[in-house]
């Protein structure tokens, strides 16, 4: 009876890593066959955004160093040093693993992401003063490139600040996009210890940093938006666990970090989903308050100074999404294929242990999988979303953690494996 039991506990945990490469495989045929009868998907590679053209160089080496390394070493690491130590180790991982798989392209794949022409850098020479960019960005959005059109004036704005201190040109926005990004797995320890404890913590640390979604790192703003967003959310899931005065303070700042993600990116707005079900499971009613006036009231003085109403910005924002290549985009096949891309993004050991996430941090991966879903279905991201959903992906690749030290090393290997050779079949722009 013991050995039928364990034949089907071990059936139940490959279906969801098969179910993981069905989904891939399918979306891959589904948009291949789309695009030999003329539908304009512009993938190249569905379902991510590319072209599919298999290669291996010289370059790649680095990676596969780095990779070996990691899985024999970081396992048995993360659990003797200190807690300290573990934070350093995990934000150097997130800034020397996005940069080797960036490498994999050769030495201009760092930076070649960032400087495209539909990117923030191509608009910085026609930004003018800064109170002006703002007030009449409204107005203006039209003039600028893609990326840009797409966001609030925020992202642009520092880029040009940098410009005007000397710090010109991609690899400073390169250094800028990597010193944000690797505050997210930071900020999600933080919030993994805060909500469960130090042990589930510091297993999740290496598959933080070292999955799929490094890939996109190195090479994309919303990896810089993922890093302001996670330290906002875990900023409220901190105060609902503290002393009054102190949980008032973290409220505020969260607050106040909540308004400035969301001068960044509109769809960071999602990432409150994934605190909400941690402050309303701890009833921290005054948290929720306190967070969302001083995000408004943030926004209302940004309005009132500097003329962004956050709400026109989105709307303006919609409207040159609607008039862009989302119109020729299958709502349909999108709906299917961004899931499969942040699939890829997530890697297979995440599906392999998502069975497995203990009870008191089920509200975290609840949370991060109806932002998931929602901004799936608000139709908002046709494509590409394995760059613009980074924001999201921390707060789900920690799942890929959960388990006894043996398997952690073994799927924290299929997440190395599936980065490797995404970076080996596919070229991507980012």
């Amino acid at each position: 009876m013991q050995i039928t039991m364990y034949r089907r506990l071990s059936a139940g945990r490959h279906i969801m890593p098969i179910s993981w490469l069905l989904l891939i495989a399918i979306t891959a045929a589904w948009g291949s066959e789309l695009t030999a009868r003329g539908v304009r998907i512009r993938l190249g590679a569905p379902p991510l955004f590319g072209r599919v053209d298999p290669s291996v160089s010289l370059w790649l080496l680095p990676c596969l160093l780095v990779a070996v390394g990691a899985v024999v070493v970081i396992p048995a690491i993360v659990e003797r040093i200190s807690w300290s130590r573990l934070l350093s180790l995990t934000f150097t991982l997130a800034l020397v693993w996005p940069l080797t798989l960036a490498l994999a392209a050769g030495p201009g794949g760092v930076t070649a992401g960032l400087e495209s022409h539909h990117d923030y850098l191509h608009a910085i020479a026609s930004l003018g003063s800064l109170p002006e960019l703002w007030s009449s960005f409204v107005d203006r959005i039209a003039e600028f490139p893609v990326h840009v059109q797409g966001h609030p004036p925020g992202f642009p704005t520092l880029l040009a600040l940098m410009d005007r201190m000397g710090l010109e040109g991609s690899g400073w926005a390169t250094a800028l996009v990597l010193m944000g990004a690797g505050l997210a797995p930071i900020a999600v320890l933080i919030a993994l210890r805060d909500v469960a404890d130090e042990a589930e913590a510091r297993k999740a640390a290496p598959f933080l940093v070292l999955s799929p979604a490094a890939i996109w790192i190195a090479t994309s703003a919303d990896a810089f938006f993922a890093g302001i967003g996670a330290c906002a959310v875990t900023l409220a899931i901190i105060a609902s666990s503290r002393t009054p005065i102190n949980r008032a303070l973290f409220a505020l700042a969260a607050g106040l970090l909540a308004a400035v993600s969301l001068l960044l990116s509109y769809g960071l707005a999602l990432l409150t989903i994934v605190a909400l079900p941690i402050l309303i499971s701890r009833r921290a009613w005054d948290v929720i308050v306190v967070a969302l006036s001083t995000a408004v009231v943030s926004l209302g003085v940004v309005a009132l100074v500097w003329g962004f109403n956050i709400l026109e910005g989105i709307a303006a924002t919609r409207e040159r999404y609607l008039v862009g290549v989302s119109a020729q985009r299958p709502f349909t096949f999108f709906l299917i294929a961004n899931l499969a891309a942040f699939a890829v993004v997530l890697g297979p050991a995440v599906f392999a242990s998502i069975r497995d996430v203990p009870a008191r941090l089920l509200p975290i991966a609840a949370g991060a999988g109806a932002a998931i879903a929602l901004a799936d279905l608000s139709g908002m991201s046709k494509g590409e979303v394995e760059r613009i959903w980074l924001p999201f992906a921390p707060w789900l690749l920690w799942i890929a953690g959960i388990g006894d030290r043996g398997s952690r090393r073994t799927r924290l290997g299929l997440q190395l494996v599936t980065a490797l050779t995404v970076v080996s079949v596919v070229v991507t722009p980012w």
